[in-house]
Protein backbone atom coordinates (compact mmCIF):
# COMPACT_ATOMS: atom_id res chain seq x y z
CA UNK A 1 0.00 0.00 0.00
CA UNK A 2 1.44 3.32 -0.97
CA UNK A 3 1.23 6.19 1.53
CA UNK A 4 1.51 9.87 0.84
CA UNK A 5 4.99 11.17 1.49
CA UNK A 6 5.81 14.50 3.05
CA UNK A 7 7.02 15.83 -0.29
CA UNK A 8 3.78 14.92 -2.06
CA UNK A 9 1.77 16.54 0.75
CA UNK A 10 3.79 19.74 0.50
CA UNK A 11 3.35 19.68 -3.27
CA UNK A 12 -0.42 19.41 -2.82
CA UNK A 13 -0.49 22.45 -0.52
CA UNK A 14 1.73 24.45 -2.87
CA UNK A 15 -0.50 23.71 -5.88
CA UNK A 16 -3.86 24.15 -4.13
CA UNK A 17 -3.50 26.12 -0.88
CA UNK A 18 -0.40 28.29 -0.98
CA UNK A 19 -1.31 29.95 -4.25
CA UNK A 20 -1.69 33.60 -5.07
CA UNK A 21 -5.39 33.25 -5.80
CA UNK A 22 -6.04 31.39 -2.55
CA UNK A 23 -4.09 33.93 -0.50
CA UNK A 24 -6.04 36.71 -2.22
CA UNK A 25 -9.30 35.07 -1.23
CA UNK A 26 -8.10 34.71 2.39
CA UNK A 27 -7.15 38.41 2.45
CA UNK A 28 -10.57 39.30 0.99
CA UNK A 29 -12.27 37.14 3.64
CA UNK A 30 -10.37 38.85 6.46
CA UNK A 31 -11.02 42.30 4.98
CA UNK A 32 -14.73 41.49 4.73
CA UNK A 33 -14.75 40.39 8.37
CA UNK A 34 -13.16 43.65 9.57
CA UNK A 35 -15.40 45.79 7.36
CA UNK A 36 -18.57 43.96 8.51
CA UNK A 37 -17.55 44.36 12.16
CA UNK A 38 -16.99 48.10 11.74
CA UNK A 39 -20.32 48.59 9.93
CA UNK A 40 -22.28 46.59 12.52
CA UNK A 41 -20.74 48.57 15.39
CA UNK A 42 -21.58 51.82 13.60
CA UNK A 43 -25.22 50.75 13.07
CA UNK A 44 -25.63 49.75 16.72
CA UNK A 45 -24.14 53.03 17.97
CA UNK A 46 -26.24 55.38 15.90
CA UNK A 47 -27.61 58.43 17.81
CA UNK A 48 -30.54 57.35 20.00
CA UNK A 49 -30.13 53.85 18.54
CA UNK A 50 -32.43 54.72 15.61
CA UNK A 51 -31.47 51.58 13.75
CA UNK A 52 -33.09 49.31 16.33
CA UNK A 53 -35.80 51.65 17.63
CA UNK A 54 -37.25 51.93 14.13
CA UNK A 55 -38.38 48.29 14.50
CA UNK A 56 -41.63 48.02 16.47
CA UNK A 57 -41.57 44.32 17.39
CA UNK A 58 -39.35 43.24 20.30
CA UNK A 59 -38.61 39.90 18.64
CA UNK A 60 -37.57 41.55 15.37
CA UNK A 61 -35.48 44.07 17.30
CA UNK A 62 -33.63 41.23 19.04
CA UNK A 63 -33.07 39.46 15.72
CA UNK A 64 -31.76 42.67 14.14
CA UNK A 65 -29.38 43.23 17.06
CA UNK A 66 -27.94 39.71 16.84
CA UNK A 67 -27.93 39.33 13.05
CA UNK A 68 -26.42 42.70 12.11
CA UNK A 69 -22.81 41.51 12.00
CA UNK A 70 -23.36 38.18 10.14
CA UNK A 71 -25.72 39.92 7.72
CA UNK A 72 -23.14 42.56 6.83
CA UNK A 73 -20.39 39.95 6.51
CA UNK A 74 -22.60 37.75 4.31
CA UNK A 75 -23.47 40.63 1.98
CA UNK A 76 -19.81 41.64 1.68
CA UNK A 77 -18.70 38.06 1.04
CA UNK A 78 -21.31 37.45 -1.65
CA UNK A 79 -20.26 40.72 -3.27
CA UNK A 80 -16.67 39.42 -3.36
CA UNK A 81 -17.87 36.18 -4.97
CA UNK A 82 -19.84 38.10 -7.62
CA UNK A 83 -16.88 40.36 -8.44
CA UNK A 84 -14.50 37.38 -8.64
CA UNK A 85 -16.77 35.60 -11.10
CA UNK A 86 -17.07 38.70 -13.25
CA UNK A 87 -13.28 38.93 -13.41
CA UNK A 88 -12.95 35.18 -14.09
CA UNK A 89 -11.02 34.64 -10.87
CA UNK A 90 -11.17 31.39 -8.98
CA UNK A 91 -13.63 31.90 -6.13
CA UNK A 92 -14.04 28.43 -4.59
CA UNK A 93 -12.85 29.44 -1.12
CA UNK A 94 -14.82 32.70 -1.15
CA UNK A 95 -17.95 30.83 -2.25
CA UNK A 96 -17.56 28.25 0.52
CA UNK A 97 -17.03 31.00 3.10
CA UNK A 98 -20.10 32.88 1.85
CA UNK A 99 -22.18 29.69 2.10
CA UNK A 100 -21.16 29.00 5.71
CA UNK A 101 -21.55 32.64 6.75
CA UNK A 102 -25.08 32.65 5.33
CA UNK A 103 -25.82 29.40 7.17
CA UNK A 104 -24.51 30.98 10.38
CA UNK A 105 -26.79 34.01 9.79
CA UNK A 106 -29.86 31.80 9.30
CA UNK A 107 -29.05 29.77 12.42
CA UNK A 108 -28.66 32.86 14.60
CA UNK A 109 -32.03 34.19 13.43
CA UNK A 110 -33.81 30.86 13.92
CA UNK A 111 -32.28 30.36 17.39
CA UNK A 112 -34.12 33.45 18.64
CA UNK A 113 -37.46 32.25 17.27
CA UNK A 114 -37.41 28.57 18.20
CA UNK A 115 -37.28 27.95 21.95
CA UNK A 116 -37.12 24.15 22.16
CA UNK A 117 -33.47 22.98 22.18
CA UNK A 118 -34.22 19.75 20.28
CA UNK A 119 -35.53 21.67 17.30
CA UNK A 120 -32.54 24.01 17.45
CA UNK A 121 -30.05 21.13 17.26
CA UNK A 122 -31.98 19.48 14.44
CA UNK A 123 -32.15 22.69 12.41
CA UNK A 124 -28.47 23.51 13.00
CA UNK A 125 -27.43 20.02 11.88
CA UNK A 126 -29.68 20.17 8.82
CA UNK A 127 -28.48 23.62 7.69
CA UNK A 128 -24.79 22.80 8.07
CA UNK A 129 -25.24 19.44 6.34
CA UNK A 130 -26.98 21.03 3.35
CA UNK A 131 -24.33 23.76 3.21
CA UNK A 132 -21.50 21.24 3.29
CA UNK A 133 -23.08 19.15 0.53
CA UNK A 134 -23.58 22.25 -1.60
CA UNK A 135 -20.00 23.45 -1.10
CA UNK A 136 -18.59 20.11 -2.27
CA UNK A 137 -21.05 19.91 -5.17
CA UNK A 138 -22.90 16.87 -3.85
CA UNK A 139 -26.26 18.52 -3.26
CA UNK A 140 -27.21 18.50 -6.94
CA UNK A 141 -26.32 14.79 -7.20
CA UNK A 142 -28.32 13.82 -4.10
CA UNK A 143 -31.66 13.35 -5.95
CA UNK A 144 -29.99 11.10 -8.53
CA UNK A 145 -28.34 8.98 -5.83
CA UNK A 146 -31.49 8.59 -3.74
CA UNK A 147 -33.59 7.69 -6.81
CA UNK A 148 -31.81 4.33 -6.84
CA UNK A 149 -33.64 3.51 -3.58
CA UNK A 150 -37.03 4.90 -4.64
CA UNK A 151 -40.33 3.11 -4.17
CA UNK A 152 -42.88 3.08 -6.98
CA UNK A 153 -46.55 2.42 -6.18
CA UNK A 154 -48.49 2.81 -9.39
CA UNK A 155 -47.97 6.41 -10.47
CA UNK A 156 -46.65 7.35 -7.02
CA UNK A 157 -42.86 7.75 -6.92
CA UNK A 158 -41.38 7.94 -3.41
CA UNK A 159 -37.67 8.45 -2.74
CA UNK A 160 -35.61 9.35 0.30
CA UNK A 161 -34.84 12.78 -1.10
CA UNK A 162 -38.52 13.54 -1.80
CA UNK A 163 -39.45 12.48 1.75
CA UNK A 164 -36.66 14.60 3.22
CA UNK A 165 -37.50 17.57 1.04
CA UNK A 166 -41.25 17.35 1.66
CA UNK A 167 -40.83 16.79 5.40
CA UNK A 168 -38.51 19.79 5.75
CA UNK A 169 -40.83 22.07 3.80
CA UNK A 170 -43.85 20.76 5.72
CA UNK A 171 -42.11 21.41 9.06
CA UNK A 172 -41.23 24.97 8.08
CA UNK A 173 -44.69 25.67 6.69
CA UNK A 174 -46.51 24.21 9.72
CA UNK A 175 -44.33 26.23 12.06
CA UNK A 176 -44.93 29.38 10.05
CA UNK A 177 -48.64 28.60 9.86
CA UNK A 178 -48.86 28.22 13.64
CA UNK A 179 -47.12 31.53 14.24
CA UNK A 180 -49.23 33.31 11.61
CA UNK A 181 -52.53 31.85 12.87
CA UNK A 182 -51.73 32.96 16.43
CA UNK A 183 -51.03 36.47 15.23
CA UNK A 184 -54.27 36.53 13.22
CA UNK A 185 -56.19 35.23 16.25
CA UNK A 186 -54.75 37.97 18.47
CA UNK A 187 -55.62 40.59 15.85
CA UNK A 188 -59.18 39.30 15.58
CA UNK A 189 -59.65 39.32 19.34
CA UNK A 190 -58.65 42.97 19.36
CA UNK A 191 -61.50 43.89 16.98
CA UNK A 192 -64.44 44.77 19.22
CA UNK A 193 -66.96 44.93 16.35
CA UNK A 194 -66.64 41.17 15.75
CA UNK A 195 -68.40 38.96 18.27
CA UNK A 196 -66.28 36.40 20.18
CA UNK A 197 -67.99 33.43 18.53
CA UNK A 198 -67.23 34.80 15.04
CA UNK A 199 -63.66 35.54 16.15
CA UNK A 200 -63.23 31.90 17.13
CA UNK A 201 -64.79 30.74 13.86
CA UNK A 202 -62.61 32.94 11.67
CA UNK A 203 -59.46 32.00 13.60
CA UNK A 204 -60.16 28.26 13.25
CA UNK A 205 -61.05 28.54 9.55
CA UNK A 206 -57.85 30.46 8.86
CA UNK A 207 -55.75 27.93 10.79
CA UNK A 208 -57.31 24.90 9.09
CA UNK A 209 -57.00 26.53 5.65
CA UNK A 210 -53.35 27.41 6.20
CA UNK A 211 -52.50 23.89 7.42
CA UNK A 212 -54.27 22.27 4.46
CA UNK A 213 -52.54 24.68 2.06
CA UNK A 214 -49.16 23.89 3.68
CA UNK A 215 -49.69 20.14 3.29
CA UNK A 216 -50.59 20.55 -0.38
CA UNK A 217 -47.52 22.71 -1.03
CA UNK A 218 -45.25 20.22 0.76
CA UNK A 219 -46.63 17.28 -1.24
CA UNK A 220 -46.36 19.07 -4.57
CA UNK A 221 -42.85 20.34 -3.76
CA UNK A 222 -41.76 16.80 -2.90
CA UNK A 223 -42.68 15.80 -6.45
CA UNK A 224 -45.75 13.75 -5.55
CA UNK A 225 -48.62 13.73 -7.98
CA UNK A 226 -51.70 14.76 -6.02
CA UNK A 227 -53.98 12.91 -8.42
CA UNK A 228 -52.41 9.66 -7.22
CA UNK A 229 -54.15 10.14 -3.86
CA UNK A 230 -57.56 9.95 -5.49
CA UNK A 231 -57.40 6.17 -5.02
CA UNK A 232 -57.52 6.66 -1.26
CA UNK A 233 -60.58 8.93 -1.43
CA UNK A 234 -63.04 6.05 -1.21
CA UNK A 235 -61.18 4.48 1.72
CA UNK A 236 -61.14 7.79 3.57
CA UNK A 237 -64.87 8.26 2.95
CA UNK A 238 -65.59 4.77 4.32
CA UNK A 239 -63.40 5.45 7.32
CA UNK A 240 -65.24 8.68 8.04
CA UNK A 241 -68.58 6.93 7.59
CA UNK A 242 -67.79 4.19 10.11
CA UNK A 243 -65.09 5.24 12.52
CA UNK A 244 -64.88 9.01 12.33
CA UNK A 245 -68.53 9.99 12.05
CA UNK A 246 -68.65 11.29 15.63
CA UNK A 247 -65.53 13.38 15.12
CA UNK A 248 -66.86 14.85 11.88
CA UNK A 249 -70.27 15.37 13.49
CA UNK A 250 -68.73 17.29 16.40
CA UNK A 251 -66.64 19.35 13.98
CA UNK A 252 -69.68 20.32 11.90
CA UNK A 253 -71.74 20.98 15.05
CA UNK A 254 -68.95 23.23 16.34
CA UNK A 255 -69.06 25.30 13.15
CA UNK A 256 -72.88 25.50 13.44
CA UNK A 257 -72.64 26.70 17.05
CA UNK A 258 -70.16 29.41 16.07
CA UNK A 259 -72.34 30.55 13.18
CA UNK A 260 -75.58 30.27 15.15
CA UNK A 261 -74.08 32.20 18.09
CA UNK A 262 -76.34 30.37 20.54
CA UNK A 263 -73.37 29.97 22.88
CA UNK A 264 -70.22 32.05 23.14
CA UNK A 265 -67.23 32.54 25.39
CA UNK A 266 -68.21 33.67 28.88
CA UNK A 267 -71.79 32.35 28.73
CA UNK A 268 -73.18 30.59 31.82
CA UNK A 269 -74.42 27.10 30.94
CA UNK A 270 -76.56 24.87 33.18
CA UNK A 271 -75.30 21.31 33.56
CA UNK A 272 -76.94 18.09 34.77
CA UNK A 273 -80.50 19.37 34.24
CA UNK A 274 -79.81 22.59 36.14
CA UNK A 275 -78.19 20.93 39.17
CA UNK A 276 -74.90 22.65 38.44
CA UNK A 277 -73.65 25.35 36.12
CA UNK A 278 -70.43 26.69 34.66
CA UNK A 279 -68.89 29.30 32.39
CA UNK A 280 -67.80 28.51 28.82
CA UNK A 281 -64.04 28.72 28.88
CA UNK A 282 -63.27 27.62 25.32
CA UNK A 283 -65.05 26.68 22.11
CA UNK A 284 -63.03 23.88 20.52
CA UNK A 285 -63.34 22.02 17.24
CA UNK A 286 -64.46 18.86 19.04
CA UNK A 287 -65.95 20.00 22.34
CA UNK A 288 -66.96 22.95 24.49
CA UNK A 289 -65.02 23.39 27.74
CA UNK A 290 -67.21 24.54 30.65
CA UNK A 291 -65.54 25.48 33.94
CA UNK A 292 -67.68 25.16 37.06
CA UNK A 293 -67.40 27.12 40.30
CA UNK A 294 -65.60 24.18 41.89
CA UNK A 295 -62.75 24.49 39.37
CA UNK A 296 -63.70 21.39 37.38
CA UNK A 297 -63.66 21.66 33.60
CA UNK A 298 -66.30 19.66 31.72
CA UNK A 299 -65.52 18.69 28.12
CA UNK A 300 -68.93 18.55 26.44
CA UNK A 301 -69.08 17.37 22.78
CA UNK A 302 -70.49 19.95 20.39
CA UNK A 303 -73.10 17.47 19.26
CA UNK A 304 -74.73 17.57 22.72
CA UNK A 305 -75.67 21.24 22.29
CA UNK A 306 -77.28 20.55 18.92
CA UNK A 307 -79.21 17.36 19.71
CA UNK A 308 -80.17 17.77 23.37
CA UNK A 309 -81.79 20.63 25.23
CA UNK A 310 -79.44 22.98 27.03
CA UNK A 311 -79.81 26.08 29.21
CA UNK A 312 -77.92 29.28 28.57
CA UNK A 313 -78.27 31.72 31.44
CA UNK A 314 -76.70 34.65 29.60
CA UNK A 315 -77.79 34.33 25.97
CA UNK A 316 -79.78 37.55 25.50
CA UNK A 317 -79.07 39.18 28.88
CA UNK A 318 -77.35 38.35 32.14
CA UNK A 319 -80.46 38.46 34.38
CA UNK A 320 -81.75 35.25 35.96
CA UNK A 321 -84.44 34.71 38.60
CA UNK A 322 -83.82 32.70 41.75
CA UNK A 323 -86.74 30.86 43.36
CA UNK A 324 -86.38 30.31 47.11
CA UNK A 325 -89.09 28.01 48.56
CA UNK A 326 -90.12 28.70 52.18
CA UNK A 327 -92.60 27.19 54.68
CA UNK A 328 -94.53 28.77 57.56
CA UNK A 329 -96.94 27.37 60.13
CA UNK A 330 -100.67 27.15 59.41
CA UNK A 331 -101.39 29.65 62.19
CA UNK A 332 -99.06 32.28 60.62
CA UNK A 333 -100.24 35.61 59.22
CA UNK A 334 -99.88 35.22 55.45
CA UNK A 335 -99.46 38.95 54.74
CA UNK A 336 -96.84 39.29 57.45
CA UNK A 337 -94.88 36.30 56.17
CA UNK A 338 -94.87 37.66 52.59
CA UNK A 339 -93.78 41.07 53.88
CA UNK A 340 -90.93 39.52 55.87
CA UNK A 341 -89.78 37.48 52.89
CA UNK A 342 -89.46 40.58 50.71
CA UNK A 343 -87.80 42.45 53.59
CA UNK A 344 -85.20 39.67 53.88
CA UNK A 345 -83.83 40.61 50.44
CA UNK A 346 -82.89 44.15 51.53
CA UNK A 347 -79.18 44.75 51.87
CA UNK A 348 -78.20 41.57 50.00
CA UNK A 349 -75.53 42.28 47.39
CA UNK A 350 -75.90 41.45 43.68
CA UNK A 351 -79.70 41.56 43.72
CA UNK A 352 -80.93 43.60 40.74
CA UNK A 353 -82.22 46.94 41.95
CA UNK A 354 -84.45 47.56 38.94
CA UNK A 355 -86.39 44.32 39.39
CA UNK A 356 -88.41 44.21 42.62
CA UNK A 357 -88.34 40.92 44.61
CA UNK A 358 -91.72 39.25 45.06
CA UNK A 359 -93.19 36.67 47.44
CA UNK A 360 -95.94 34.32 46.30
CA UNK A 361 -98.21 31.97 48.21
CA UNK A 362 -98.02 28.62 46.44
CA UNK A 363 -100.05 26.07 48.39
CA UNK A 364 -101.50 24.88 51.72
CA UNK A 365 -100.03 21.54 52.77
CA UNK A 366 -100.98 19.32 55.70
CA UNK A 367 -98.59 21.01 58.11
CA UNK A 368 -97.50 24.31 56.53
CA UNK A 369 -98.19 27.14 54.14
CA UNK A 370 -95.92 27.01 51.08
CA UNK A 371 -94.33 30.27 49.87
CA UNK A 372 -91.98 31.12 47.01
CA UNK A 373 -89.60 34.08 47.16
CA UNK A 374 -88.43 35.30 43.73
CA UNK A 375 -85.40 37.56 43.28
CA UNK A 376 -83.34 38.62 40.25
CA UNK A 377 -79.56 38.77 39.95
CA UNK A 378 -77.58 40.10 36.99
CA UNK A 379 -74.27 38.23 37.27
CA UNK A 380 -74.90 34.47 37.48
CA UNK A 381 -71.30 33.66 36.58
CA UNK A 382 -70.27 34.84 40.07
CA UNK A 383 -72.42 32.17 41.71
CA UNK A 384 -75.88 31.92 43.27
CA UNK A 385 -75.19 30.06 46.53
CA UNK A 386 -73.94 33.16 48.36
CA UNK A 387 -77.08 35.13 47.48
CA UNK A 388 -79.36 32.32 48.63
CA UNK A 389 -77.40 31.88 51.84
CA UNK A 390 -77.63 35.59 52.75
CA UNK A 391 -81.39 35.67 52.07
CA UNK A 392 -82.06 32.54 54.13
CA UNK A 393 -80.06 33.95 57.06
CA UNK A 394 -82.17 37.13 56.96
CA UNK A 395 -85.40 35.07 56.77
CA UNK A 396 -84.36 33.01 59.79
CA UNK A 397 -83.65 36.16 61.82
CA UNK A 398 -86.90 37.90 60.81
CA UNK A 399 -89.06 34.81 61.43
CA UNK A 400 -87.50 34.30 64.85
CA UNK A 401 -87.95 37.96 65.73
CA UNK A 402 -91.64 38.03 64.70
CA UNK A 403 -92.58 34.63 66.12
CA UNK A 404 -93.11 32.89 62.79
CA UNK A 405 -92.71 29.14 63.18
CA UNK A 406 -91.10 27.03 60.50
CA UNK A 407 -93.02 23.73 60.70
CA UNK A 408 -91.83 20.21 60.21
CA UNK A 409 -93.81 17.18 59.06
CA UNK A 410 -95.94 15.46 61.78
CA UNK A 411 -95.57 11.75 62.42
CA UNK A 412 -98.37 9.76 64.24
CA UNK A 413 -97.61 6.47 66.02
CA UNK A 414 -100.46 3.89 66.15
CA UNK A 415 -100.25 0.72 68.35
CA UNK A 416 -102.80 -1.97 67.48
CA UNK A 417 -102.46 -4.15 70.59
CA UNK A 418 -100.24 -5.39 73.43
CA UNK A 419 -99.45 -9.13 73.83
CA UNK A 420 -100.37 -10.82 77.17
CA UNK A 421 -96.90 -12.22 77.83
CA UNK A 422 -95.11 -8.89 77.50
CA UNK A 423 -92.90 -7.88 80.43
CA UNK A 424 -93.95 -5.05 82.81
CA UNK A 425 -90.97 -2.96 81.79
CA UNK A 426 -91.95 -3.20 78.14
CA UNK A 427 -95.57 -2.37 79.04
CA UNK A 428 -94.47 0.77 80.81
CA UNK A 429 -92.39 1.74 77.80
CA UNK A 430 -95.34 1.21 75.44
CA UNK A 431 -97.59 3.29 77.68
CA UNK A 432 -95.03 6.07 77.62
CA UNK A 433 -94.90 5.92 73.81
CA UNK A 434 -98.70 5.95 73.61
CA UNK A 435 -98.94 9.00 75.82
CA UNK A 436 -96.25 10.69 73.80
CA UNK A 437 -98.17 9.97 70.61
CA UNK A 438 -101.31 11.53 72.06
CA UNK A 439 -99.42 14.64 72.99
Amino acid sequence: MKFLSLDSLMLFFQNNIFTTNCLFQLVALGTGFILAYVISCFLKKLPENRFLNAISSDRLRAIASVATFPLCWSLIQWTIVAVSRELDWHSGLSYAAAEFITAWLVIRCISLVIIQPRFKKLIIFSIYSITTLDVFGLLSHLPVITDNFALNIGELHISFFSILKGGSILFILIWGTTVLSRRIERKLKGVEKIEPSLQELFAKLVKVSLIAFSILIALSTAGLNLSAFAVFGGAIAVGIGFGLQKIVSNLICGIILLLDRSIKLGDVIALKDGKSYGVINRLGARCVIVRTRSGKEHLIPNEEFIIHRSENWSLTDSFIRLNLPMRAGLESDVNLVMKLLVEATEGVERIASDRVPAARLCAFSESAIEFDLRVWIKDPRNGISKVKSDIYINIWSLFKKNGIRIPYPHRNLHISGIPNDISPTATDSLEDLTSLGKQ
